[in-house]
């Protein structure tokens, strides 16, 4: 019910009718109606026009872009033009997945350095892109753990479907304490593919990394010790995730951290059980 929806957000006999006032309604609907905004987005450009209003939505749900567009035109606000840009957007081609080729990379909730932190990614993470910048320096994306936000180009080895499709279903093992090699730490919940179906015997293992690190010179491959890795045909849950998560202890609280350098509520404990290999 779009019109009676929209009389709620603008109780007003009147119809809004410049850019700020659309604007005040349109955020108080996703306020209200956006339950999660780490799951549904909406971005709205409204531009002044000597015909009207141009309204243009950017979202990854159809629906909530079309409610947008009806709660403008139900209060009657004068539209020279209105459109919904669905994402992820065509201009990303097809290389519209990604994967985390750095230890670790903050997602923020505009595209610039030090904007308000939604999550940190670590190497291996998985992202669905959704858009980029004009200048190609950040990339909207949604993580595995259902946050949305802007992060760094540099930070992701973009794939296409097939590609990303192997990486992720690919026989991989988690690291279930915190290991460093040449300076470059590997945090516990670090997922990385075996490099072969026997990459793995009683002292190392062999895995796979989603690009070079520079630290780490040209390898594509690294290997590391048997008892800092858990494979995921040795997965369990529950009380291995407590004793995942009682080794955290101690380390500082940072609001949107996943790493050594802090973590917060929900990276505790999406990390304790993304070293068992589930994700919540």
């Amino acid at each position: 019910n779009v019109e009676k929806l929209a009389r709620s957000l603008w109780p007003i006999d009147r119809a809004p009718a410049t850019p700020a006032e659309l604007r005040f309604v349109l955020d108080h609907y996703r306020r209200r109606a956006l339950s999660d905004w780490t799951l549904f987005l909406l971005e709205t450009t409204i531009e002044e026009t000597s015909q009207g209003l141009n309204l243009t939505v950017r979202t990854n749900a159809q629906e909530i872009g079309d409610t947008a567009v009806g709660i403008a035109r139900a209060l009657g606000t004068p539209l020279s033009d209105a459109r919904v840009e669905l994402l992820p957007s065509p201009r990303l081609g097809e290389r519209r997945f990604g994967v985390t080729c750095v230890p670790m990379a903050f997602v923020w909730g505009q595209p610039r350095e030090l904007d308000d932190v939604q999550t940190q990614l670590l190497l291996g993470d998985c992202v669905w892109l959704l858009d980029e910048t004009p200048d190609g320096s950040y990339l909207l994306v949604h993580g595995t753990d259902s946050y949305l936000g802007w992060v760094r180009s540099d930070a992701i080895q973009r794939l296409d479907a097939s590609r990303f499709d192997e990486w992720l279903n690919a026989p991989a093992a988690t690291f279930v304490r915190e290991h460093e090699v040449r300076g470059v730490r590997f945090s516990p919940a670090v997922r990385l593919p075996l490099a072969s179906p026997a990459a793995a015997d009683a002292k190392v293992v062999r895995l796979r990394l989603p690009a070079p690190i520079p630290a780490l010179g040209e390898k594509s491959t690294i290997e590391v010790p048997r008892d800092a890795v858990r494979l995921s045909s040795e997965i369990r849950v529950g009380q291995k995730a407590i004793e995942i998560a009682q080794t955290l202890l101690g380390r500082p609280y940072v609001f949107g951290g996943r790493s050594s350098l802090g973590t917060d509520c929900s990276g505790l404990v999406s990390d304790a059980y993304a070293a068992l290999g589930h994700t919540l």
